[in-house]
């Protein structure tokens, strides 16, 4: 597992889903309608945020916030490339419910503040996808959008917003996350553990079959090798992966598919497959040794001796101390660019 602990694997994360916390459109009660003699509201011209941006936005209201249409401000303008139309991205963002005139959520406010991956093809809000789309990486965006603009007729009673409250957007976009990997690929020296694909593309297992014995050190196999911006020691980056102890029978961990129900846990929602967002300062030395310097849309496959995973006490019940790791890793972005 990529993680300094099993509490932050993708079954159990230690950072909340926040792109599926604001998809949620559970049912609310009445209208949140003003009191009869209030103003409606300002626009986001009324609100005052911080130009930061890497930090958590100050955010100073002056009034409540009441708009009939999308308005959108660049706060400033980043030097990386262009978030084009239908472009998946790497972001922080804080949500504020211009009713109340109030922070209901920031990812900045978690440990570690992670960004989030926020994908236009998951039928996000109009009002995020107008926090990113169209600008640059790099950039901070403030948008504030009418309720049918933000979580519809519904609203968001999880983070504590009415179905008639205007909402607050604001996007601190790292980097882009592209949909796949290269479709170059590369044949791995002899004695590489094979990687098995389903129907679908999609790695589901290591066959250990013909590999060589472990070397005792890290290795690094580039199985497709990608053109995008490479990745820096101290990134975020997004990844799919899977990872698999040498002659291990099945996974311990994977992003590829969606995992199985967790019988100990039915009344979650079940995960998903997808990219995650790790930070390379909270992995195992292996994953950040191996990734520093990877292009993105690059396939790698790492070998993980103990010293660099998980040494000599490992993470029972599936890595035993003293285990060889190997991950298959789709880079598919990072806060470089």
């Amino acid at each position: 597992m990529p993680r300094p602990s099993r509490a932050t694997t993708r079954r159990a994360l230690a950072v909340p889903a926040v792109t599926a916390l604001v998809l949620s459109l559970a049912a609310c009660g009445e209208d949140d309608e003003p009191e009869a003699g209030q103003p409606t509201g300002a626009g986001l011209d009324s609100i005052s945020i911080s130009d930061n941006v890497g930090e958590p936005p100050e955010v100073e209201w002056d009034g409540r916030v009441s708009v009939d249409e999308v308005e959108s401000e660049t706060i400033v303008e980043g030097d990386g490339p262009e978030l084009t139309d239908g472009a998946a991205v790497m972001g922080q963002i804080l949500i504020g419910n211009g009713y109340s005139e109030s922070t209901v959520l920031s990812t900045w406010d978690q440990q570690p503040a992670t960004p989030q991956i926020f994908d236009p093809a998951d039928e996000l809000p109009a009002g995020i996808v107008a926090a990113f789309e169209g600008t640059t990486v790099g950039s901070r965006t403030a948008v504030v959008a009418p309720p049918e603009d933000a979580f519809g007729e519904l609203g968001n009673p999880q983070l504590g917003i009415g179905n008639a409250d205007s909402v607050l957007f604001v996007m601190d976009s790292v980097g882009v996350v592209q949909p796949s990997i290269t479709d170059e690929r590369q044949d791995p020296p002899a004695g590489t553990p094979r990687v098995v694909e389903n129907g679908d593309g999609a790695v589901t297992k290591l066959d250990f079959a013909d590999a060589a014995q472990p070397s005792g050190e890290l290795k690094v196999t580039v199985l497709a090798e990608g053109n995008g911006p490479r990745v820096q020691a101290d990134d975020f980056v997004a990844v799919t992966y899977l990872g698999q102890t040498f002659d291990g029978d099945k996974p311990f961990d994977q992003n590829f598919t969606a995992p199985e129900p967790d019988p100990n846990n039915p009344t979650a929602a079940p995960a998903e497959a997808g990219p995650s967002v790790f930070s390379l300062d909270g992995v195992v030395k292996g994953w950040k040794q191996g990734l520093t310097g990877i292009p993105t849309r690059s396939r790698v496959l790492l070998e993980i001796p103990p010293a660099l995973g998980y040494g000599e006490e490992g993470q029972p019940p599936d890595i035993q101390g003293g285990d060889t790791l190997y991950f298959v890793i789709d880079v598919l972005g990072t806060s470089t660019a």
